[in-house]
Protein backbone atom coordinates (compact mmCIF):
# COMPACT_ATOMS: atom_id res chain seq x y z
CA UNK A 1 0.00 0.00 0.00
CA UNK A 2 0.99 3.60 -0.43
CA UNK A 3 1.98 5.28 2.32
CA UNK A 4 -0.88 7.86 1.13
CA UNK A 5 -3.08 6.03 0.11
CA UNK A 6 -6.05 6.24 3.03
CA UNK A 7 -8.81 4.69 1.31
CA UNK A 8 -7.42 1.93 0.43
CA UNK A 9 -6.28 1.58 4.04
CA UNK A 10 -9.67 1.83 5.12
CA UNK A 11 -11.12 -1.05 2.82
CA UNK A 12 -7.89 -2.90 4.45
CA UNK A 13 -8.64 -2.50 8.32
CA UNK A 14 -12.41 -3.44 7.39
CA UNK A 15 -11.16 -6.90 6.76
CA UNK A 16 -10.37 -7.77 10.16
CA UNK A 17 -13.00 -10.12 11.41
CA UNK A 18 -12.15 -9.76 14.96
CA UNK A 19 -10.92 -13.10 15.29
CA UNK A 20 -8.24 -12.37 17.84
CA UNK A 21 -5.57 -14.72 16.95
CA UNK A 22 -3.12 -11.81 16.52
CA UNK A 23 -3.18 -11.35 20.29
CA UNK A 24 -1.63 -13.98 21.48
CA UNK A 25 1.30 -13.83 18.37
CA UNK A 26 1.81 -9.97 19.48
CA UNK A 27 5.13 -9.49 21.38
CA UNK A 28 4.24 -6.44 22.82
CA UNK A 29 0.34 -7.67 23.98
CA UNK A 30 2.85 -10.17 26.16
CA UNK A 31 4.42 -8.36 27.89
CA UNK A 32 1.93 -4.96 27.83
CA UNK A 33 0.27 -4.02 32.09
CA UNK A 34 -2.98 -3.64 31.35
CA UNK A 35 -4.20 -5.51 28.55
CA UNK A 36 -6.02 -3.34 26.89
CA UNK A 37 -7.64 -4.01 23.56
CA UNK A 38 -5.94 -0.77 21.90
CA UNK A 39 -2.38 -2.94 22.85
CA UNK A 40 -3.42 -5.49 20.32
CA UNK A 41 -3.05 -5.51 16.46
CA UNK A 42 -7.04 -6.23 16.41
CA UNK A 43 -7.45 -3.17 18.83
CA UNK A 44 -5.23 -0.89 16.37
CA UNK A 45 -7.18 -2.15 13.04
CA UNK A 46 -10.10 -1.42 14.99
CA UNK A 47 -9.03 2.08 16.29
CA UNK A 48 -7.55 3.03 12.37
CA UNK A 49 -11.23 1.97 11.10
CA UNK A 50 -13.14 4.05 14.18
CA UNK A 51 -10.14 7.12 13.00
CA UNK A 52 -11.26 6.91 9.52
CA UNK A 53 -14.88 6.82 9.83
CA UNK A 54 -14.71 9.80 12.19
CA UNK A 55 -16.26 7.80 15.11
CA UNK A 56 -13.18 8.50 17.30
CA UNK A 57 -11.45 11.24 18.15
CA UNK A 58 -7.73 11.64 17.69
CA UNK A 59 -6.45 11.19 21.68
CA UNK A 60 -3.33 12.07 22.76
CA UNK A 61 -4.06 8.28 23.81
CA UNK A 62 -4.87 6.87 20.70
CA UNK A 63 -1.99 8.76 18.98
CA UNK A 64 -0.29 6.46 21.63
CA UNK A 65 -1.33 3.20 20.43
CA UNK A 66 -1.11 3.70 16.80
CA UNK A 67 2.98 4.21 17.83
CA UNK A 68 3.04 1.52 20.23
CA UNK A 69 4.02 -1.34 18.00
CA UNK A 70 7.52 -2.31 16.61
CA UNK A 71 6.22 -3.43 12.83
CA UNK A 72 7.74 -6.89 13.22
CA UNK A 73 4.68 -8.63 11.20
CA UNK A 74 4.01 -11.35 13.43
CA UNK A 75 0.67 -11.28 14.12
CA UNK A 76 0.53 -11.26 10.47
CA UNK A 77 1.85 -14.82 10.57
CA UNK A 78 -1.24 -16.10 11.95
CA UNK A 79 -3.94 -13.64 10.66
CA UNK A 80 -6.54 -15.92 8.70
CA UNK A 81 -7.19 -12.81 6.82
CA UNK A 82 -3.44 -12.17 5.26
CA UNK A 83 -4.34 -8.44 6.57
CA UNK A 84 -0.65 -5.97 6.33
CA UNK A 85 -1.10 -4.83 9.57
CA UNK A 86 2.31 -3.27 9.50
CA UNK A 87 1.67 -1.48 6.39
CA UNK A 88 -1.72 0.03 7.91
CA UNK A 89 0.26 1.39 11.18
CA UNK A 90 2.78 2.86 8.88
CA UNK A 91 -0.06 4.93 6.53
CA UNK A 92 -2.11 5.53 9.43
CA UNK A 93 1.31 7.31 10.86
CA UNK A 94 1.64 9.32 7.92
CA UNK A 95 -1.70 10.85 8.54
CA UNK A 96 -1.09 11.51 12.33
CA UNK A 97 2.00 13.79 10.93
CA UNK A 98 0.09 15.13 7.70
CA UNK A 99 -2.87 16.02 10.93
CA UNK A 100 0.16 17.40 13.19
CA UNK A 101 -0.88 14.87 15.79
CA UNK A 102 2.38 13.04 15.15
CA UNK A 103 4.87 11.71 16.05
CA UNK A 104 5.39 11.26 19.79
CA UNK A 105 7.77 14.11 21.30
CA UNK A 106 10.87 11.25 21.71
CA UNK A 107 10.34 10.74 18.09
CA UNK A 108 10.53 14.19 17.28
CA UNK A 109 14.27 14.09 18.40
CA UNK A 110 15.04 11.60 15.89
CA UNK A 111 13.86 13.69 13.25
CA UNK A 112 15.57 16.70 14.51
CA UNK A 113 18.55 14.85 14.54
CA UNK A 114 18.39 13.43 10.78
CA UNK A 115 17.78 17.00 9.65
CA UNK A 116 20.90 18.31 10.91
CA UNK A 117 23.28 15.35 11.21
CA UNK A 118 21.62 12.92 8.59
CA UNK A 119 21.61 10.18 11.62
CA UNK A 120 19.11 10.07 14.30
CA UNK A 121 21.95 9.68 17.28
CA UNK A 122 22.59 13.24 16.97
CA UNK A 123 26.53 12.14 16.38
CA UNK A 124 28.61 14.27 13.58
CA UNK A 125 27.68 13.82 10.07
CA UNK A 126 31.80 14.14 9.41
CA UNK A 127 32.21 11.24 11.95
CA UNK A 128 30.48 8.49 10.22
CA UNK A 129 33.29 6.74 8.84
CA UNK A 130 35.29 7.47 11.86
CA UNK A 131 35.78 3.87 12.28
CA UNK A 132 37.66 2.91 8.96
CA UNK A 133 40.69 2.95 7.61
CA UNK A 134 42.56 5.36 5.18
CA UNK A 135 41.67 4.53 1.48
CA UNK A 136 38.61 1.99 1.87
CA UNK A 137 36.36 5.31 0.17
CA UNK A 138 35.56 5.84 -2.90
CA UNK A 139 37.69 3.17 -5.12
CA UNK A 140 37.29 3.10 -9.17
CA UNK A 141 35.87 -0.23 -11.06
CA UNK A 142 33.96 -1.53 -7.00
CA UNK A 143 32.04 -4.68 -7.65
CA UNK A 144 29.73 -3.52 -4.58
CA UNK A 145 28.55 -0.55 -2.85
CA UNK A 146 29.17 -0.89 1.29
CA UNK A 147 25.93 1.04 2.50
CA UNK A 148 27.04 0.94 5.97
CA UNK A 149 23.77 2.42 8.07
CA UNK A 150 23.81 4.92 10.84
CA UNK A 151 23.96 2.42 13.59
CA UNK A 152 26.58 0.43 12.81
CA UNK A 153 28.25 3.53 11.93
CA UNK A 154 28.41 4.77 15.09
CA UNK A 155 27.74 2.15 17.32
CA UNK A 156 28.73 -1.32 16.58
CA UNK A 157 31.36 0.02 13.52
CA UNK A 158 33.26 -3.74 14.39
CA UNK A 159 30.61 -4.95 11.76
CA UNK A 160 31.36 -2.57 9.65
CA UNK A 161 35.47 -3.95 9.64
CA UNK A 162 34.67 -7.57 9.45
CA UNK A 163 32.56 -7.03 6.52
CA UNK A 164 35.13 -5.22 4.89
CA UNK A 165 37.83 -7.95 5.78
CA UNK A 166 35.69 -10.68 4.73
CA UNK A 167 35.43 -8.53 1.44
CA UNK A 168 39.35 -8.07 1.40
CA UNK A 169 40.18 -11.79 2.33
CA UNK A 170 38.09 -12.75 -0.79
CA UNK A 171 39.17 -10.25 -3.26
CA UNK A 172 36.45 -8.10 -3.86
CA UNK A 173 36.61 -4.50 -4.89
CA UNK A 174 34.38 -2.69 -2.73
CA UNK A 175 33.23 1.27 -2.04
CA UNK A 176 32.68 2.89 0.74
CA UNK A 177 30.98 6.65 0.99
CA UNK A 178 31.48 8.95 3.94
CA UNK A 179 28.55 11.44 2.20
CA UNK A 180 26.17 7.95 2.73
CA UNK A 181 23.12 9.49 4.85
CA UNK A 182 20.37 7.97 6.94
CA UNK A 183 18.52 5.60 4.72
CA UNK A 184 15.21 7.22 6.06
CA UNK A 185 14.06 3.87 7.93
CA UNK A 186 13.02 6.01 11.00
CA UNK A 187 11.41 8.11 9.46
CA UNK A 188 9.01 5.83 7.38
CA UNK A 189 8.00 4.01 10.07
CA UNK A 190 6.84 7.28 11.84
CA UNK A 191 5.30 8.73 9.27
CA UNK A 192 7.54 11.60 8.12
CA UNK A 193 7.58 10.41 4.52
CA UNK A 194 8.79 14.09 2.80
CA UNK A 195 12.28 14.23 4.87
CA UNK A 196 12.71 10.31 4.06
CA UNK A 197 11.97 11.09 0.39
CA UNK A 198 14.30 13.40 0.52
CA UNK A 199 17.28 10.91 1.88
CA UNK A 200 16.40 8.18 -0.50
CA UNK A 201 17.05 10.39 -3.61
CA UNK A 202 19.96 11.79 -1.77
CA UNK A 203 21.40 7.79 -1.34
CA UNK A 204 20.72 7.01 -4.59
CA UNK A 205 22.12 9.45 -6.24
CA UNK A 206 25.17 8.97 -4.59
CA UNK A 207 25.15 5.32 -5.18
CA UNK A 208 24.35 5.89 -8.88
CA UNK A 209 27.28 8.25 -9.09
CA UNK A 210 29.80 4.99 -8.20
CA UNK A 211 28.57 3.33 -11.11
CA UNK A 212 28.28 0.26 -8.81
CA UNK A 213 25.21 -2.11 -9.88
CA UNK A 214 25.66 -4.23 -6.59
CA UNK A 215 24.97 -2.21 -3.28
CA UNK A 216 25.79 -4.68 -0.02
CA UNK A 217 23.82 -3.94 3.19
CA UNK A 218 24.47 -5.20 6.69
CA UNK A 219 21.49 -3.71 8.34
CA UNK A 220 17.94 -5.15 7.50
CA UNK A 221 16.31 -2.28 8.47
CA UNK A 222 18.50 -0.08 5.58
CA UNK A 223 17.93 -3.84 3.58
CA UNK A 224 14.32 -3.05 3.75
CA UNK A 225 14.60 0.67 2.81
CA UNK A 226 16.61 0.45 0.43
CA UNK A 227 15.26 -2.91 -1.54
CA UNK A 228 11.76 -2.37 -0.91
CA UNK A 229 11.11 1.21 0.41
CA UNK A 230 12.96 3.20 -2.08
CA UNK A 231 11.19 2.43 -5.38
CA UNK A 232 8.22 2.73 -3.61
CA UNK A 233 8.94 5.95 -2.08
CA UNK A 234 10.44 7.55 -5.95
CA UNK A 235 7.82 6.04 -8.03
CA UNK A 236 10.58 4.03 -10.28
CA UNK A 237 12.92 0.81 -9.87
CA UNK A 238 16.26 1.49 -8.61
CA UNK A 239 19.51 1.45 -10.87
CA UNK A 240 21.22 -0.90 -8.91
CA UNK A 241 20.75 -4.10 -6.91
CA UNK A 242 20.34 -4.48 -3.41
CA UNK A 243 21.87 -7.43 -1.22
CA UNK A 244 21.87 -8.29 1.93
CA UNK A 245 25.42 -9.22 3.70
CA UNK A 246 24.34 -12.86 4.24
CA UNK A 247 22.77 -13.23 0.35
CA UNK A 248 25.75 -12.33 -0.80
CA UNK A 249 28.64 -14.09 1.13
CA UNK A 250 26.40 -16.85 0.78
CA UNK A 251 26.89 -16.43 -2.94
CA UNK A 252 30.69 -16.10 -2.89
CA UNK A 253 30.27 -19.46 -0.66
CA UNK A 254 28.50 -21.04 -3.60
CA UNK A 255 30.80 -19.88 -5.93
CA UNK A 256 34.07 -20.71 -4.01
CA UNK A 257 35.12 -17.39 -3.67
CA UNK A 258 34.91 -17.57 -0.14
CA UNK A 259 36.29 -20.54 2.42
CA UNK A 260 35.94 -20.99 5.98
CA UNK A 261 38.84 -22.72 6.86
CA UNK A 262 39.37 -22.06 10.64
CA UNK A 263 37.76 -24.55 13.04
CA UNK A 264 35.50 -22.93 15.16
CA UNK A 265 34.12 -24.71 18.14
CA UNK A 266 30.76 -22.80 19.00
CA UNK A 267 27.33 -24.06 19.79
CA UNK A 268 25.54 -21.11 18.66
CA UNK A 269 21.47 -20.50 17.90
CA UNK A 270 20.21 -17.94 15.17
CA UNK A 271 17.96 -14.80 15.78
CA UNK A 272 15.89 -13.72 13.04
CA UNK A 273 15.49 -10.37 12.77
CA UNK A 274 11.91 -9.58 11.77
CA UNK A 275 12.84 -7.15 9.10
CA UNK A 276 15.61 -9.43 7.35
CA UNK A 277 12.80 -12.25 8.42
CA UNK A 278 9.38 -11.64 8.20
CA UNK A 279 9.64 -8.43 6.15
CA UNK A 280 12.18 -9.62 3.64
CA UNK A 281 12.04 -13.16 3.54
CA UNK A 282 15.70 -14.18 4.42
CA UNK A 283 15.91 -17.18 6.69
CA UNK A 284 18.36 -19.91 5.00
CA UNK A 285 21.25 -17.78 4.08
CA UNK A 286 22.80 -17.03 7.49
CA UNK A 287 22.13 -20.25 8.59
CA UNK A 288 23.69 -21.70 5.50
CA UNK A 289 26.95 -19.82 6.24
CA UNK A 290 26.99 -20.86 9.88
CA UNK A 291 27.07 -24.26 8.64
CA UNK A 292 29.86 -23.87 6.14
CA UNK A 293 31.80 -22.60 9.34
CA UNK A 294 33.75 -25.70 10.93
CA UNK A 295 33.04 -26.74 14.46
CA UNK A 296 29.89 -24.35 14.56
CA UNK A 297 27.09 -26.47 15.92
CA UNK A 298 23.37 -24.55 15.55
CA UNK A 299 20.25 -25.43 17.87
CA UNK A 300 16.85 -23.64 16.82
CA UNK A 301 15.14 -21.65 19.02
CA UNK A 302 11.76 -23.19 19.70
CA UNK A 303 10.30 -19.63 18.06
CA UNK A 304 12.31 -19.70 15.27
CA UNK A 305 12.10 -17.90 12.09
CA UNK A 306 8.88 -16.46 10.19
CA UNK A 307 7.60 -17.33 14.53
CA UNK A 308 10.87 -15.72 15.94
CA UNK A 309 10.18 -13.31 18.29
CA UNK A 310 10.72 -9.77 18.17
CA UNK A 311 13.46 -8.21 20.54
CA UNK A 312 11.76 -4.83 20.42
CA UNK A 313 14.91 -2.97 19.44
CA UNK A 314 13.18 -0.61 16.80
CA UNK A 315 14.66 2.73 17.60
CA UNK A 316 11.10 4.47 17.70
CA UNK A 317 9.43 2.20 20.25
CA UNK A 318 12.76 1.57 22.22
CA UNK A 319 12.89 5.66 22.26
CA UNK A 320 9.21 6.10 23.31
CA UNK A 321 8.42 2.63 24.91
CA UNK A 322 11.94 1.94 26.68
CA UNK A 323 10.01 -0.28 29.49
CA UNK A 324 8.28 -2.31 26.86
CA UNK A 325 11.53 -2.52 24.89
CA UNK A 326 13.02 -3.91 27.49
CA UNK A 327 10.95 -6.25 28.58
CA UNK A 328 10.82 -7.79 24.72
CA UNK A 329 14.51 -8.32 24.79
CA UNK A 330 14.10 -10.23 28.02
CA UNK A 331 12.02 -13.31 25.95
CA UNK A 332 14.30 -13.62 23.57
CA UNK A 333 17.28 -14.31 25.74
CA UNK A 334 14.62 -16.79 28.19
CA UNK A 335 14.57 -18.31 24.39
CA UNK A 336 17.75 -18.39 23.52
CA UNK A 337 19.18 -19.85 26.88
CA UNK A 338 16.48 -22.77 27.29
CA UNK A 339 18.68 -23.74 23.64
CA UNK A 340 22.17 -24.01 25.71
CA UNK A 341 24.00 -22.08 23.09
CA UNK A 342 26.97 -20.32 24.35
CA UNK A 343 26.64 -17.62 21.60
CA UNK A 344 23.51 -15.84 20.36
CA UNK A 345 24.14 -14.58 16.78
CA UNK A 346 22.17 -12.30 14.69
CA UNK A 347 22.20 -9.83 11.93
CA UNK A 348 20.41 -6.83 12.95
CA UNK A 349 22.22 -4.08 14.96
CA UNK A 350 19.57 -2.93 16.53
CA UNK A 351 18.62 -6.56 17.87
CA UNK A 352 22.20 -6.26 19.36
CA UNK A 353 22.28 -3.47 21.23
CA UNK A 354 18.97 -4.45 22.71
CA UNK A 355 19.62 -7.77 23.43
CA UNK A 356 23.34 -6.95 24.57
CA UNK A 357 21.59 -4.35 26.92
CA UNK A 358 19.62 -7.11 28.93
CA UNK A 359 22.31 -9.84 28.62
CA UNK A 360 24.43 -7.03 31.01
CA UNK A 361 21.81 -7.15 33.66
CA UNK A 362 21.71 -11.18 34.04
CA UNK A 363 24.40 -13.72 34.86
CA UNK A 364 24.39 -15.31 32.01
CA UNK A 365 27.63 -16.55 29.72
CA UNK A 366 25.43 -16.57 26.90
CA UNK A 367 26.93 -13.76 24.17
CA UNK A 368 25.58 -12.09 21.47
CA UNK A 369 27.81 -11.49 17.99
CA UNK A 370 27.13 -10.42 14.71
CA UNK A 371 26.75 -12.91 11.80
CA UNK A 372 30.15 -10.77 9.97
CA UNK A 373 32.06 -11.56 13.10
CA UNK A 374 31.99 -15.10 12.87
CA UNK A 375 32.70 -15.52 9.30
CA UNK A 376 35.65 -13.62 9.99
CA UNK A 377 36.88 -15.47 12.94
CA UNK A 378 36.44 -18.52 10.26
CA UNK A 379 38.72 -17.06 8.26
CA UNK A 380 41.26 -16.29 10.35
CA UNK A 381 43.73 -19.12 10.17
CA UNK A 382 46.52 -17.32 12.48
CA UNK A 383 44.14 -16.01 15.48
Amino acid sequence: MNHTDVKTLLREVSRCIRCGLCKSSCPIFRVREPKWENASPRGKMMLIEAILKGKVNLTKKAVYELYACTLCKRCEETCPCDLKISDSLEIIRTKLVNLKKGPLPAHKKLVQSIERNFNPYHKPHQKRLKWSEKGIERQPNSEVFYFVGCTISYYLPEVAKSTIKILEKTGVKFTVDPEEKCCGSPLLRIGEISLAKKLAEHNVKLIKSSGVKKVLVSCPRCYKTLKIDYPNLLGKPLPFKVLHVSEYFSRLVAEKRLEFRKHVPLKVTYHDSCYLGRHCGIYSEPRTLLKNVFGVEIVEMKKNKEKALCCGGDENVKSAFSSISSAMSEKVVEEALKTGAEVLVDTCPFCELNISENLEKTSTKLKILDLTKILEDALNQDS
